[in-house]
């Protein structure tokens, strides 16, 4: 049963440490695993990927928790690399643990773009959270990242309510920077379909930031893209006169 609990091939250290059974007698059971052709040939674990969660299923609940807590630590004296390690720590019910690692996970996931599995992590730190408060809660700003992973995969909706939850909290409406980031995030076209709502989201995140805030030149750029999409030419000529207005540095310079 402890196979089962691998996804990977383990070593002969993790395995004897998670099973706590002599070593006799865990060397007999595995020899007649590999007798039945059932013992990958690359390491410690399950051969054929239908079979294990069959196995997988057959252990009482309790127990599996308590094994997978215990795979987590040896696992982790052994240098597993993270996602395996939070796998174990969330199954074995060690949700501060597992909500630090997969927010770990989302961040490097997102700044590689790897959007799809980003949000997977993501929502597992919320999961943890709901299971244990006492875990890392998602703070806003990763659920605009949320959100943003959301909107690359199309699920534009989903991104839409992730982000309206936000503006109903306290915290962000008292926090201009945050609020600037929503609004621009929900103007994105990976998000908001309508040209028109899009001008005016640009324009509400506009007037959320501070006048010395570093976003000043992006928000009109895309607000003055916005209103060209429309034909607003008047308007889109007044937005980048106020562009312009707010170049400061050579960043700015080569955005213009």
């Amino acid at each position: 049963e402890v196979l089962s609990l691998f996804e990977e091939p383990t070593n002969w250290n993790v395995l004897a440490g998670v099973s706590e059974v002599g070593e006799g007698e865990l060397r007999e059971a595995v020899h007649e695993l590999g007798r039945r052709g059932l013992l990958s040939s690359e390491g410690f674990s399950i051969r054929y990927p239908d079979a294990r969660p069959l196995l997988h299923s057959r252990i009482s609940r309790p127990r599996r928790t308590e094994l997978h807590a215990r795979c987590y630590r040896f696992l982790q004296q052994a240098g597993c690399k993270e996602s395996i390690l939070a796998h174990h720590a969330f199954e074995g019910a060690l949700f501060g643990v597992a909500s630090g690692l997969y927010r770990q996970l989302a961040e490097k996931s997102f700044a590689e773009k790897d959007y799809p599995r980003a949000g997977r992590y993501f929502d597992l730190v919320s999961d943890c959270y709901k299971r244990e408060p006492a875990a890392c809660s998602l703070d806003p700003e990763g659920c605009i990242k949320l959100a943003k992973c959301h909107g690359f995969q199309n699920n534009k909706s989903q991104a839409q309510s992730i982000l309206k939850k936000l503006l109903e909290s306290k915290e962000v409406c008292e926090d201009s920077e945050l609020l600037t980031s929503i609004y621009s995030t929900l103007a994105s076209p990976l998000i908001e379909d309508s040209p028109g709502e899009r001008v005016r989201l640009f324009g509400a995140a506009i007037d959320s930031a501070s006048q010395d805030s570093s976003r000043m030149v992006g928000l009109y750029g895309s607000l003055t893209n916005a209103l060209l999409s429309l034909g607003r030419f008047t308007e889109a000529e007044q937005a980048l006169v106020r562009l312009e207005a707010n170049v400061g540095s050579e960043e700015d310079l080569q955005y213009v």
